[in-house]
């Protein structure tokens, strides 16, 4: 499972991975810096105007979010996800669907298995029942 919460001028998220990254550096046309920081388990990741950080390997936090920035994150998302639903590719119309549900102070998840992707948003700060019932979508890959 992914998540990608927008919070004034932070993208954030967990799920994330540095390949997501990679690939969201890449759709604007940058590649990544990554340096070690003085916390534990945790880098400095930087491309273009972009920086962040990212901890455990999958816990993302970017400055400044742009929609070009949230875009290019979903795309690298979806690579991601592609490969959970191998050999099938993640429906361009989950995360079109993801890319709509996000909108500031929202979180949107995105889960794949069986051969399906869903997709679900939330305000970013709704307790864990709003969370666990938010309509979903779900879409076939």
């Amino acid at each position: 499972m992914s998540e990608v919460t927008r919070l004034s001028a932070t993208l954030g998220g967990a799920g994330i991975p540095l390949p997501v990254v990679e690939a969201a550096a890449g759709q604007l046309g940058f590649g990544v810096s990554v340096t070690p920081t003085a916390e534990p388990d945790t880098v400095a990741v930087t491309f273009g105007p972009v920086r962040g950080t990212l901890h455990d390997g999958c816990f993302l936090s970017l400055e400044p979010a742009t929609d070009e920035l949230e875009a290019a994150i979903l795309h690298g998302l979806r690579e991601l996800h592609s490969y959970y639903l191998q050999p099938r590719a993640a429906p361009a119309t989950a995360f079109a669907a993801a890319q709509a549900f996000l909108k500031q102070d929202t979180t949107v998840r995105i889960q794949s298995s069986q051969g399906r992707v869903q997709v679900w948003a939330f305000p970013a700060d709704a307790s864990w029942l709003a969370r666990r019932f938010s309509p979903r979508s779900t879409f076939a890959a």
